[in-house]
């Protein structure tokens, strides 16, 4: 959303990769438990259904595909390494996994 204007400015579709093309949801966007911004502000980390997608935050653009692969369920938190290098996530089995970013 744009600070000044509250307008949407990008959005993630809802992903659901098991399904056709023509089949995706459209009527709704893809689901977020949890949410980090890299220290340099480059990249956008959301945490999904056992998966981290990292994206531009300028664009929205994906920045990896597939996304990583957490193993934790709903990956409910997501924390960047002070360096950007890493990410630790955990989620509903409560694991903590250390992803390299």
């Amino acid at each position: 959303m744009a600070l000044d204007t509250g307008a949407l400015a990008w959005a993630v579709p809802d992903p659901y990769r098991w399904k056709l093309p023509e089949q995706y949801r459209a009527d709704r966007w893809g689901t977020c438990y949890a949410w980090a911004l890299s220290p340099d502000g480059t990249r956008l980390a959301v945490g999904g259904r056992g998966t981290v997608a990292l994206h531009d935050p300028a664009t929205g653009t994906a920045l990896l595909d597939p996304e990583l692969r957490t193993g934790t369920g709903r990956t409910h938190r997501v924390v960047y390494a002070d360096a950007g290098d890493l990410l630790v996530c955990g989620g509903d089995d409560g694991r903590i996994v250390v992803l390299r970013a």
